[in-house]
């Protein structure tokens, strides 16, 4: 809805404006407007750890003949801002204040509260995160960059990240699905953007060794019609797609300079070893809802990027975090930005509906015909 305001998609300048508003609450702390390019966001209360955000726009919709909508969807115009403030500022953000106080809890509310993200996730789940110019500035470039994404790609970015954030909201509850969580969004960019096709060398060596020595008695060309149905298995498809997709969009500087202060960054040398494990871990949850390694549960074992088990690397919850929250960016802010695009916007807006009128409401209206 951010990109529809926006403007991008509209064909005149003929448009229903309205000022709108919208409150919302963060542990991250900043004193001074930020203004971006679709509308501006302002502290009214920074008292205490938790800061009040008014968020400031114009809800713009384009005029056209017969239509008698006017405005709709500020409600989605300030969730879509919520979720870019999240992610990128890396904070908590909610409409409810409550929410965020429990999100940032530094101890357990009672017996039974097992998980406080703050000890599995630094940064996102301060108690308090002071805000400075050039993150806030930083923030208004990349709001720039997301409206100028072409629409199917803002979309999925704005899905990808509502379920990271959905990740971490459910790590108060839900460790496994929270893990799980995040191995979704990787899998939902690959198999979006990434056409990758696996060969005869990606199929797993304890198989294709026997394999091998059976095929080497056949026909070549028989052979080889027998390795192309192998490697077209969907689960392997997708599998070096993960591994692909996540590989080609990991910059030199993710293990160098934003690895700084870091326990047990993740090497370059362990990228795929880690990957495989947490498909696969993520595999066995949704499949036999089989829990994520016990290790991994445990925040006193999950303060670095990767755990190492049985000469085994595996990514904590953190190390996830940092690795999908990099993808993302990443990914989508070296994308074309379009000034104008072309686009049937009105299909996309909130509380609209498509449906199929019944015969008896245009079959006698012979000006159609």
């Amino acid at each position: 809805m951010l990109q529809i305001i926006s403007g991008k998609f509209f064909e005149s300048e003929e448009l229903h404006t309205h000022q709108g508003q919208g409150i919302f609450y963060s542990n991250y702390s900043w004193n001074l407007p930020i203004e971006t390019c679709i509308g501006t966001i302002e502290a009214v209360d920074s008292h205490g750890d938790i800061t009040t955000y008014i968020f400031k726009y114009v809800n713009k919709l384009e005029k056209k003949p017969g239509d008698i909508l006017i405005r709709t969807g500020d409600s989605t115009i300030i969730e879509h801002m919520k979720l870019l403030f999240s992610f990128f500022l890396k904070c908590t953000v909610d409409n409810d204040r409550s929410i965020v106080e429990l999100n940032t809890r530094q101890s357990e509310r009672n017996l039974n509260d097992d998980v406080i993200p703050s000890k599995f996730l630094d940064r996102n789940f301060d108690t308090k995160i002071q805000g400075t110019i050039e993150e806030t500035q930083a923030f208004a470039e990349f709001v720039y960059k997301v409206i100028g994404l072409e629409r199917f790609k803002y979309k999925k970015l704005i899905t990808c990240i509502k379920n990271y954030n959905n990740a971490l909201q459910a790590l108060n509850y839900n460790f496994d699905l929270a893990y799980s969580m995040l191995v979704y969004c990787l899998e939902a960019l690959c198999q979006s953007f990434d056409e990758y096709n696996p060969i005869w060398e990606d199929y797993p060596d304890k198989a294709k060794r026997p394999l091998d020595k059976i095929l080497d008695t056949l026909d070549p060309e028989v052979a080889n019609n027998i390795k192309s149905i192998l490697i077209e298995d969907s689960h392997l498809k997708l599998q070096k797609r993960f591994q692909h997709f996540i590989n080609s969009n990991l910059q030199d500087d993710y293990f160098i300079n934003l690895a700084t202060g870091i326990n047990n960054p993740l090497k370059h040398s362990e990228v795929e070893q880690v990957l495989l494990n947490a498909y696969n871990l993520r595999s066995r949850y949704v499949h036999s809802l089989e829990q994520v390694m016990k290790q991994l549960r445990y925040s006193s074992f999950s303060n670095g990027d990767v755990f190492y088990w049985q000469n085994n690397a595996y990514l904590t919850f953190k190390g996830l975090v940092r690795l999908t929250h990099h993808i993302i960016l990443n990914f989508f802010t070296n994308q074309e930005y379009l000034e104008k695009e072309e686009y049937e916007w009105e299909s996309d807006l909130p509380g609209t509906i498509e449906v199929q009128l019944s015969e008896q409401y245009w079959l006698a209206n012979t000006d159609g015909f």
